[in-house]
């Protein structure tokens, strides 16, 4: 094929080789740039394809977290329990305390509002409150187990007619059934005589095979009575929950 103006005159073979006068040269450049510019916009399109094509294979491959708080507001001794009075021990034998709550010491600890279930311990004994739970979601399924408690421990001396607070034998300990060892294990604690907010990310060692969490909330100290000497062990629940974050 033969092309001709007044400036240039070229011929070009069908095997796209070119045969040129020198004044060809600003063509054969103007052509190798832009056949430059189209194989690298080309390579851009293919490697922004590639990584669009990978971003959408991988948002499929994540699962959403999902999270379920179990409390006492519903299905209270349905498939879950507390239990309160007192223990001898720290931590104490399974399945003690073992007097489960009425309807009404169940609603003070269904919600987080200040209303609380309080109990002192008997003679030599610890105040205690134990809480069973059934989680529903598959072991293999969870990704993040949290317990948490509100409440207070203190120790008090009763005198004269008044009590006062013993700081040195107020607080609290809390502990975990652990279903592998098959003990307690103690997995928060405080000494303070206030109401605190405790709260813990535990393992799913806590959760057995048919899915039950065990919680044990102890006072430090014990009852001491003897003559005219009144020291109380005292627990006071607000509120207590499991939440669950599973796929």
């Amino acid at each position: 094929m033969e092309e001709e103006d007044s400036n240039i005159v070229c011929i070009t073979t069908v095997s796209f080789n070119y045969i040129c006068y020198p004044e060809c040269d600003r063509m054969k450049k103007l052509a190798l740039a832009a056949t430059l510019s189209f194989l690298f916009l080309f390579s851009a399109f293919l490697n922004a394809f590639q990584f669009e094509k990978s971003s959408l294979n991988y948002s499929f491959g994540i699962e959403k977290i999902k999270t379920r708080l179990y409390d006492f507001g519903i299905n209270a001794s349905l498939d879950k329990w507390a239990y309160r009075y007192d223990a001898a021990n720290t931590p104490p034998s399974p399945g003690v305390p073992s007097i489960e709550f009425n309807a009404l010491e169940y609603w003070n600890i269904s919600r987080y509002d200040n209303v609380y279930q309080i109990d002192a311990g008997g003679n030599v004994r610890h105040a205690a409150h134990r809480f069973v739970f059934t989680i529903y979601e598959n072991k293999s399924n969870i990704t993040n187990l949290n317990i948490f408690w509100r409440g207070l421990g203190v120790y008090l001396l009763w005198w004269n007619g008044q009590y006062y607070i013993i700081p040195s034998g107020s607080g609290i300990v809390i502990y975990a059934w652990n279903y592998t060892s098959s003990i307690y294990d103690e997995i928060l604690n405080t000494t303070s005589y206030n109401t605190v907010n405790l709260s813990k990310n535990i393992s799913l060692d806590y959760i057995s095979s048919s899915g039950e969490l065990t919680l044990l909330a102890e006072q430090r100290s014990t009852t001491f009575l003897f003559g005219w000497l009144r020291f109380y062990s005292v627990i006071a629940t607000d509120y207590v929950s499991v939440e669950v974050e599973y796929v």
